[in-house]
């Protein structure tokens, strides 16, 4: 065994021999990671938007579905807020936090089943 090198630990699984380090996978920075996320949140948030200027223009003559289509997107902003919030939070977050952000993702997923409830009805 050369002791210059790092011992080797074959493995029945894996044809070639690795040493542990070279199993971990790579751990990418946090802004990298979070560079993805932006684009899918903001891709997220321009196909609503667009969707809900459509809908607006579309019900400019009826006031009552203009705020349901008012109220729906603010509702899903509001849960998508309130989910990345969760997210960030983590095990970091204090368990009061957590419990609050449930019910506000509670209360307004909630509020938005009663909207499409009222308006299918």
């Amino acid at each position: 065994m050369n002791p210059h090198r790092p011992s080797r630990n074959p493995s029945p699984y894996c044809p070639m021999e690795t040493t542990v380090s070279e199993n971990k996978p790579e751990r990418r920075p946090p802004s990298a990671r979070r560079s993805n996320i932006d684009w899918l949140w903001i891709i997220t948030l321009v196909f609503l938007i667009t969707s809900a200027a459509n809908a607006a223009y579309r019900s400019l003559h009826d006031p009552s579905s203009l705020a349901f289509v008012a109220f729906t997107y603010a509702d899903v902003t509001l849960i998508f807020l309130c989910l990345e919030r969760f997210e960030k939070r983590g095990a970091g977050g204090t368990p009061r936090e957590k419990k609050l952000l449930k019910a506000a993702v509670w209360a307004l997923v909630t509020a938005l089943t009663f909207a499409f409830a009222w308006r299918v009805a």
